[in-house]
């Protein structure tokens, strides 16, 4: 049987996967292999590659079929990758590295590519993954912004915060408060 590769935009986690997994087995699609980004499928003719296409946008997805778009999101998908591996203190290499390493594309290439696409630079999109994990830990009300601030590798908790204000528009204090996890 013939396969082709399907490149999804907005896959980000495990649970992505589960729903673009669902959505081809409602359609009738054979699956063979599901990674972040990148689905392996049965040949498909132009009708049902539309539904898949119809499906995915339904589910906030997207087909990506251009060689630029599928690259930014390999970049989008290894940034995720590397502040996860951050976060577990297993990474010794800089982003740029790391991002060139696994990708096999001289970074400044990649970094033009990325900002002429998304409008951002990398590293910009990288700081928004970082407050939104901030985000994320301080809806668990687990760790203090200290424990935070060391977990994502900041310098420091002030630092943290003039990140988060920079990029969210409000102090750390001012979104606990409008969240009422203060």
């Amino acid at each position: 049987m013939k396969t082709q590769s399907l490149h999804i935009k907005n896959m980000c986690c495990p649970r992505c996967e589960m729903v673009v997994r669902r959505s081809l087995h409602e359609l009738g699609i054979k699956l063979f292999d599901i990674e972040l980004g990148k689905a392996v499928v049965e040949r498909l003719d132009n009708k049902k590659l539309i539904q898949v296409q119809n499906k995915l946008t339904e589910m906030g997805f997207a087909l990506l079929d251009d060689p630029d778009s599928k690259m930014v999101e390999k970049i989008k998908i290894f940034c995720r990758e590397y502040l996860h591996k951050l976060e577990k203190e297993v990474l010794i290499t800089r982003l740029s590295d790391y991002l060139a390493a696994n990708i096999g594309k001289n970074y400044t290439y990649l970094s033009k590519l990325f900002s002429q696409q998304e409008g951002i630079t990398i590293e910009n999109y990288f700081l928004q993954l970082k407050i939104d994990r901030v985000k994320q830990l301080l809806h668990e009300g687990e760790m203090s912004l200290s424990e935070i601030a060391v977990r994502l590798h900041y310098s420091s908790v002030h630092y943290l915060s003039s990140q988060f204000k920079k990029i969210h528009g409000s102090t750390v204090s001012d979104y606990l408060k409008e969240r009422k996890l203060a």
